[in-house]
């Protein structure tokens, strides 16, 4: 059976018995507006505007809650050298669903690297994997930084069109993520090889928790508003708008 439709098959048991809405006049819309906020250079992608505050709960299937821990059942993570939580089942679904022109096994791959690499410098992967998210506009990549760089993080992307640096491959580029984290969020020696060239230029252990990178990850005053609602929404397994299940097997 072919990889991606076994993980078809898988999504849909995760998700086939979740039900989400959000309020009205919602913007939370992966094909709405660009908003025009620089971070690292990088516009963020459309859609990441703040939905408001009266988000219904979500029903997890059962069977999602007899095989797999529920992140939804956690509080969120704001310290940035803690354990991740999201299991990578989810973290797959949550994107594939916002970007299905991705082949699931490079979705799978990427989610495998998050975890691993945070694991090893002590990074929460729920973090960084949302934070790349929020970045890269669920891997479409539709502002200076291109998907050829492995940049998932918007390093070196200054603004007007200013690509930032580039890695030679994704590994790389995922470790240089997570170094930059660590660089900023601790005063601890790296774990792997150094591959993020700006790791000792940033004022080392200066933001520990999401609400620092606020003014020095990004300059968008919401930033670590609009990253801590994204966590939120894969925790609490979003479904994103003018999506059904049955496309999962188109």
């Amino acid at each position: 059976m072919p990889n991606k439709v076994i993980w078809s098959l898988i999504l849909f048991t995760l998700f086939g018995g979740v039900s989400y809405r959000l309020g009205a006049g919602s913007n939370f819309n992966p094909d709405g507006d660009t908003v025009n906020v620089v971070s690292h250079g990088l516009n963020l992608p459309p859609g990441f505007a703040l939905p408001p505050s009266d988000i219904k709960s979500v029903a997890i299937s059962s069977d999602y809650g007899n095989r797999y821990v529920n992140p939804a059942k956690f509080e969120l993570p704001k310290k940035i050298m803690t354990k991740g939580l999201l299991p990578k089942e989810r973290m797959i679904s949550f994107l594939w669903l916002n970007n299905s022109k991705l082949e699931v096994t490079e979705v799978e791959f990427i989610a495998d690297l998050y975890i691993k690499e945070a694991s090893i410098e002590g990074v929460n992967h729920d973090i960084a994997f949302a934070q790349m998210l929020l970045e890269t506009g669920y891997l479409k990549f539709t502002g200076d930084v291109r998907k050829i760089q492995n940049n998932f993080c918007g390093l070196g992307a200054i603004g007007n069109g200013v690509p930032g640096l580039s890695f030679s491959s994704v590994e790389d580029g995922v470790r240089a993520h997570i170094q930059h984290l660590k660089a900023y969020a601790s005063t601890d020696t790296l774990n792997t090889k150094k591959v993020d060239d700006r790791f000792g230029r940033i004022p080392r252990g200066s933001a520990t928790e999401i609400q620092h990178l606020t003014g020095k990850w990004a300059t968008d005053p919401l930033y670590d508003q609009k990253l801590e609602r994204l966590i939120s929404l894969i925790f609490e397994g979003y479904i994103p708008p003018k999506k059904s299940t049955f496309v999962l097997f188109d």
